[in-house]
């Protein structure tokens, strides 16, 4: 079961997206349990890579992610790619598949 992202719109931040933290063609998913659980976003057309800066939590043996924005989450609009990595208490952890996640332009007045 892979993560798979919806999109979003610039500057919305007041819902969360929930994903699942999962392997790639699998149904098993990642346990996050006593995981910090981060990530990373890399435009697709500029290449530049920076870390979410909203929250991400893990949900332990479900292996949901609840990522609620940050401001520079969804501070532009354009096609990205986003990988979550949990990491546990021994130092070791877990990185997600790069993941496609859009964000449209707001129409606002």
């Amino acid at each position: 079961m892979a993560t798979v992202l919806q999109p979003a719109v610039k500057g919305a931040r007041h819902t969360a997206q929930v994903v699942t933290f999962g392997r790639q063609d699998s149904s098993e998913v990642v346990d996050l349990t006593s995981a910090t659980v981060t990530g990373t976003i890399r435009d697709n057309v500029t290449k530049v890579v920076r870390a979410i800066t909203g929250t991400t939590t893990g949900s332990g043996t479900t292996g949901l992610i609840t990522w609620t924005y940050g401001a520079a989450d969804v501070a532009s609009n354009g096609d990205f790619e986003v990988q979550f990595k949990a990491t546990y208490g021994d130092a070791t952890y877990e990185l997600s598949f790069p993941e496609p996640w859009k964000v449209y332009e707001a129409i606002t007045v």
